[in-house]
């Protein structure tokens, strides 16, 4: 590391992943930013479309404006799409337990205690489940 570097992290007194601020803009054109309308429509509704038949369906529409690299971009933003507003999802908490799915167990071995019952040695070990 160079001494500067080290000499900024050390006089600021915070670690060096909290010094970086987040990014607020964006660093190239978004290429889906004239047909998101559609896309947003069309995954209203059809929810359950992914992105990359959305994608292979965009790429007919006018052919050769979106290119292969394309794809992940418009599949992060179906994803944002559905998290913050796409239809609620069901959630389940399975209620039936399996015995021994869950179990743990912790075996000491107590010998070295010297426990006696009746002035005779007890060798054992502590289970606790």
């Amino acid at each position: 590391m160079d001494e500067k570097t080290a000499r900024k992290y050390r006089d600021s007194r915070k670690l060096p992943s909290t010094l970086r601020q987040p990014r607020t803009y964006r660093t190239r054109k978004d290429p889906f930013a004239e047909v998101w309308p559609q896309v947003e429509a069309l995954l209203r509704k059809e929810p359950g479309l992914q992105a990359k038949t959305v994608f292979d369906w965009l790429r007919k529409q006018p052919p050769g404006k979106f290119q292969a690299s394309h794809r992940r971009t418009l599949e992060r933003r179906v994803r944002h799409w559905r998290v913050t507003c796409g239809p609620a999802r069901e959630v389940m908490f399975r209620q039936v337990h399996q015995a021994g799915d869950l179990a743990a167990s912790d075996f000491t071995e107590m010998n070295s205690l010297g426990v006696t019952i009746a002035g005779e040695r007890f060798e054992h070990f502590f289970s606790s489940s």
